[in-house]
C-alpha cells in the first residue's frame, strides 16, 4: 500500500480553503547553478551533563533563517521558540517538542536510516526568516539534557513567480526538485533511495509549525531548508513529504521521483 504524504507550509485550516481547480500555480525561474548549499550548524545551549526545568532558557546571536532543537531525555518535553528581529524586537514563532509527528514507518528505509541519527531527539525544523538576528528557546514543560540549536542557513533561490492576475485557472504546474535547488548528494548520504510501493491507496495531510510570514520567493528556501534538516539531522533517505505547498499555492515536488512513482513518504504513518 502506498500512502501520499502531502506538507503544506501554512496552518492546515488555512490550506484546505485552496480548491486545486481555482488557483494557479506559475514555473518559477530556475535557481542559479552556483547557488551556496543550505548549511546546518551546531550550537550547545546547555553544558553535556546538565538537566534543564520549565522556566529555562538560553540565546544565541545567529543570521540563520531556519532552526530545529535538539535535546536528549526519556520523559516528553515542550519548548518555545523566539526570534530577535533588527530593531531589537522579540517575536514568538512556535511551540515544538516531542509527540508533534508519528515518526517514520517502522521497517521503512527511513526508519532504519533515522535510527543511526537517534542519540538526540529533535523537533521539526522552524523557519524564521530571514530578518533574524537571534533566537531563544524555552522550555515550557517537561526535562532535557544536552539542549542544541540547530542553525540553518538557506540561500535564497529565485523561484517567485510573475504576476498571474489575467492568467486563466488551469491545474496547478510542480516546481521540481531541480527547480527549487535540491542538492542530490543529500539523500544520497544515507540511503540508495526511498522505498516505492507498487500503487497509491491513500493521502496523508501534514502542517508545518511555522507561520505565515513568508514570501512567495522564500518558499523555496524553506523547502530546502525542510529537505537539509530531514536529511543531515533526521537522517531521513530524503525529504519526508512527496509534495509541499505553500501558502501561495505554489506546489513543490518533494521526495525523488514523487511526480511520476509511488515513493512512500517517510511520515505516512
Amino acid at each position: 500500500m502506498h500512502r501520499i504524504s502531502l506538507r503544506f507550509l501554512v496552518p492546515i485550516a488555512a490550506a484546505l480553503t485552496l480548491g486545486v481547480s481555482t488557483f494557479v500555480v506559475v514555473l518559477p525561474t530556475l535557481p542559479n547553478a552556483s547557488t551556496p548549499p543550505v548549511t546546518i550548524d551546531t550550537v550547545d545551549l546547555t553544558p553535556a551533563t546538565q538537566t534543564v526545568v520549565p522556566g529555562w532558557q538560553a540565546q544565541t546571536d545567529t543570521t540563520a533563517n531556519m532552526v530545529g532543537v535538539s535535546w536528549q531525555g526519556k520523559a516528553p518535553a515542550d519548548f518555545t521558540v523566539e526570534k530577535r528581529d533588527p530593531r531589537g524586537h522579540w517575536h514568538s514563532l512556535a511551540p515544538v517538542g516531542t509527540g508533534e509527528d508519528p515518526g517514520v514507518d517502522p521497517g521503512s528505509r527511513d526508519a532504519k536510516s533515522a535510527r543511526r541519527h537517534a542519540a538526540t531527539t529533535s523537533s521539526e525544523p522552524v523557519w524564521v526568516g530571514n530578518d533574524t538576528t537571534a533566537v531563544r528557546v524555552k522550555l515550557d514543560s517537561g526535562t532535557a539534557t544536552n539542549v542544541d540549536l540547530k542553525v540553518i542557513k538557506t540561500p535564497k533561490v529565485s523561484t517567485t513567480p510573475p504576476g498571474s492576475a489575467d492568467a486563466l485557472p488551469a491545474w496547478p504546474n510542480i516546481i521540481f526538485r531541480w527547480q527549487w535547488g535540491a542538492d542530490e548528494g543529500l539523500r544520497l548520504r544515507n540511503c540508495s533511495s526511498p522505498d516505492y510501493d507498487a500503487r497509491v491507496q491513500l493521502a496523508v495531510v501534514h502542517h508545518t509549525v511555522n507561520s505565515n510570514n513568508y514570501s512567495p520567493g522564500e518558499s523555496a528556501s524553506i523547502v530546502r531548508g525542510i529537505y537539509a534538516y530531514h536529511t543531515l539531522t533526521l537522517g531521513y533517505c530524503d525529504i519526508a513529504y512527496n509534495f509541499l505547498v505553500d501558502r501561495y499555492g505554489q506546489i513543490f515536488e518533494g521526495r525523488f521521483g514523487g511526480t511520476d512513482r509511488p515513493v512512500h513518504g517517510a511520515h505516512a504513518i
